[in-house]
């Protein structure tokens, strides 16, 4: 694939199923799906996220810009894992083996995501350490899996647009510009959740082949 293809994944046509909405801005490729998994399906990945939650980590800097915690779902389901790679990575029309594994995030009251960007810093010195297999990152797939009491969006301070956390609702972006470039319109953070839980999965995109974890024998 190149980026031109990226640019055109499955879910930028209007007849893709499910449908995802465009948000009405010419600095992004954003888009809301809603409906995209079940309330029952939400339910039962969120109980697998609770069996295993560390730390969630950052590639650099302060670890207290981001202050949620995580679980590596193919860790405690396999086969869940799987079934989700493959059904995020349709929503786009690739293979999962351009995707990272995908991550469970729970953000507890109070915990919070700092603006940032999801595209690697060609000219920072995390580039090389992230990006030597599968390249630089290119879409990024994320459900929220509750419906949010208060707090917890996710906001795009540069593209004027927040989104409150809505149970099967998927949020996707391209974090590049159509040549490749990364595309700092993205930024994005997580809003300090006020009171509740949120739960969200997330799913990551690579120019190439290569971050694929899971084993090839689960069906």
């Amino acid at each position: 694939m190149d980026y031109k293809d990226w640019f055109n994944a499955s879910l930028t046509n209007s007849l893709n199923n499910p449908r995802a909405w465009k948000v009405d801005t010419q600095l992004a490729q954003l888009y809301e799906i809603p409906g995209f998994l079940t309330k029952d399906y939400c339910q039962f990945v969120m109980d697998n996220i609770d069996k295993m939650l560390v730390p969630s980590e950052i590639t650099f800097g302060d670890k207290n810009y981001r202050t949620s915690r995580t679980c590596y779902l193919s860790d405690v389901n396999p086969t869940l894992a799987n079934d989700l790679d493959k059904y995020i990575s349709a929503l786009l029309g690739v293979s999962p083996e351009y995707a990272e594994d995908v991550q469970g995030q729970r953000y507890d009251q109070g915990q919070y995501f700092k603006e940032h960007h999801d595209w690697f810093d060609p000219d920072g010195e995390e580039y090389e350490e992230n990006c030597n297999v599968g390249g630089q990152r290119t879409w990024t797939v994320m459900v929220y899996l509750n419906t949010v009491e208060e707090g917890g969006e996710t906001d795009f301070p540069l593209i004027g647009r927040g989104f409150t956390p809505v149970q099967g609702t998927a949020l996707a972006w391209n974090n590049l510009y159509e040549d490749g470039t990364p595309n700092i319109d993205v930024l994005h953070e997580a809003l300090p959740l006020l009171k509740g839980r949120k739960y969200i999965i997330t799913k990551w995109f690579r120019e190439n082949p290569g971050r694929w974890l899971q084993s090839e024998t689960i069906n």
